[in-house]
């Protein structure tokens, strides 16, 4: 039994995209001449850390943030169409006391929680090696900071949750989850 297809017709789209495929200027060689050597690769990063609880720090992170803008636009915008009993200066106590909350628990949790690493790679070998420490800033997104071995100091203040400072950056890892010795 042989079952025969039918021939779709090629579409506009599809000839100009032929086209442009063929044409001198996508194509990989330049008529004759020779081709650049490849970039050499770069030395694969080796992890050498991984904190247990990046993903619940960044899901309180954000879910902080959601929280404070809700906050911020939620609250005076119940002040504006309240009407009732209570005087305006009750209600813009409340709202203004509600709204502090909001944000000011977003704020000190931002303080105590951006100097949690998410993961260290290593980058290189050797003496030569350099580190990328991943973070998280205020919004959930990862920040990367790179950084010598050299240059990690120990910690100056009383910044909560923060075991070393590299690149003037402070960190907190979990020291017992470290096996490098070296680092």
């Amino acid at each position: 039994v042989s079952i025969s297809r039918r021939s779709v017709p090629r579409t506009r789209f599809a000839r100009s995209r032929e086209r442009i495929g063929a044409s001198r200027w996508l194509s990989e060689g330049s008529g004759g001449e020779a081709s650049s050597p490849p970039a050499p690769k770069a030395p694969p990063a080796i992890k050498k850390y991984v904190g247990p609880f990046s993903g619940v720090t960044l899901r309180l992170k954000r879910v902080s943030v959601f929280t404070a803008l809700t906050g911020c636009v939620g609250m005076p915008a119940l002040l504006f169409l309240h009407t009732g009993t209570v005087p305006a200066a009750g209600q813009a106590a409340v709202s203004g006391t509600a709204l502090c909350a909001a944000v000011g628990s977003t704020v000190l949790l931002n303080y105590c929680v951006s100097p949690y690493v998410h993961s260290i790679l290593q980058v290189g070998e050797g003496d030569g090696a350099t580190y990328e420490a991943v973070t998280a800033n205020l919004m959930g997104m990862r920040v990367t900071t790179s950084f010598d071995l050299a240059a990690v100091q120990p910690p100056t203040g009383t910044r909560p949750f923060c075991n070393f400072v590299a690149a003037g950056v402070p960190m907190y890892v979990h020291p017992e989850l470290v096996n490098d010795k070296a680092f």
